[in-house]
Parts: structure tokens; C-alpha cells; sequence
């Protein structure tokens, strides 16, 4: 019994550390994207452009292709700094797409 309690108080931990991580990345996300547009001096980006789409990489400025480029290892510096490794990340990333109930679960 005490250790389903502390199975589960570890698994509800690291969903909250999973929650503080993705809020803070998607604040990054937000973030950068604004100087963006504002570096670019336009209203909104086109919404059906993937900037991280490696065909349109090398047409980006190069400042903003550092941006770009340097996300990914911000993300990660915030993921590790929540106590939780990539694989971890990604794979509960992943059930937030596939499971309504753990996606409910980080929601809240």
C-alpha cells in the first residue's frame, strides 16, 4: 500500500514537472515568435508556414535562422531544469496527443 502511494505521488510529480516545462517552452515559443514578427515589422506570420521545415531554412535570414535553429536546445535546457530527461518529455508529450485522459490530467 505505501508504495502504490509513493508510485503514485511520483507519477503525479512528474506530470506537474511535465506541465511547468511545456507552459514554459510554449512561453518561449510565443515569445520568439513575437520579436519575430516584430522583427520582421509584420501583423501575423502565415499560419500555414513551418519555419523549422528544412526547405525553408536556408531562404531565412540568418539571425532568424539562429532562432530557429537554437529553440530546440533552449527547450531542452528547460525540460532538464524540471528534473525530466528528452525521452521522457517526448514520450509523455506523445500521450498528451494520444490519451484524453492523461491530456485532461495536464490540463487542469
Amino acid at each position: 500500500p505505501n508504495s502504490k502511494k509513493l508510485l503514485q505521488s511520483h507519477k503525479r510529480r512528474r506530470v506537474q514537472m511535465f506541465v511547468k516545462s511545456i507552459t514554459e517552452i510554449e512561453e518561449l515559443r510565443s515569445e520568439q515568435m513575437e520579436k519575430l514578427r516584430r522583427a520582421l515589422n509584420i501583423d501575423k506570420l502565415p499560419p500555414h508556414m513551418n519555419l523549422c521545415d528544412p526547405n525553408v531554412l536556408p531562404l531565412l535570414n540568418p539571425k532568424v535562422r539562429a532562432v530557429i535553429e537554437a529553440f530546440p536546445l533552449q527547450a531542452e535546457v528547460i525540460v532538464k531544469k524540471y528534473g525530466l530527461n528528452s525521452d521522457e518529455f517526448n514520450s509523455m508529450l506523445e500521450e498528451t496527443r494520444g490519451n484524453p485522459i492523461f491530456r485532461w490530467r495536464v490540463q487542469r
